[in-house]
């Protein structure tokens, strides 16, 4: 199956203030960490990492729970749905969306297009590293005149200063995420 690349959705806030609006979530303070609950299980957490840095943990359904979904004839199975993101610096109780160096979004799920073939397993996984920061001020956003809210600050080409790609250790961007890492290990081969 084929997806077209695209950019996460990025809001203007972060991971922890996105949850707070979240029905029955609630944020602990446990000592040098803050704790996501929700229906009284830990959903994920809010800490300081050996980098120095703030990272955030956030399982957006409880585990082991199932969660079916329909779209027309599609039918989703949803096992695990995780979250996590890193921000500069060291304050873990209310990190700024300003500060976000990455967010990786990963699902586990089974799709059934025909019931015939029944459930296939899919993993998905989104990453994001901010390479650069910039930012815009109201009015100049104003000034550009976006004629709806999905109006994006995009061209139809990348024009990057660096060959990031080339030196993912100078910019913090793992060659294999974690998550992959664990199950395949951290060599990539060429499978013809």
């Amino acid at each position: 199956m084929y997806f077209k690349p695209s950019i996460n959705n990025i809001q203007s806030k972060s991971l922890l203030e996105a949850i707070e609006g979240v029905k029955g979530a609630k944020l602990k303070n446990s000592g040098n960490r803050t704790v996501i609950e929700n229906e009284g299980l830990a959903m994920g957490y809010s800490q300081v990492g050996a980098d120095g840095n703030t990272q955030v943990f956030y399982n957006v359904f409880p585990p082991g729970k199932k969660v079916h979904v329909s779209f027309f004839r599609i039918k989703f199975e949803v096992y695990k749905s995780t979250r996590s993101e890193s921000y500069q610096g060291n304050n873990y109780t209310n990190p700024s969306i300003m500060d976000l160096i990455s967010r990786v979004s990963t699902v586990s799920a089974s799709i059934k297009r025909q019931k015939e073939h029944g459930y296939m397993p899919r993993d998905y996984s989104t990453e994001f590293y901010v390479m650069e920061r910039s930012f815009l001020t109201k009015a100049e956003y104003k000034a550009l005149n976006p004629n709806d809210k999905r109006w994006q600050f995009l061209e139809e080409k990348s024009k990057y200063t660096e060959e990031f790609w080339k030196d993912l250790d100078r910019f913090g961007i793992p060659p294999v995420i974690k998550s992959v890492a664990s199950k395949i290990g951290n060599e990539l081969k060429l499978a013809n």
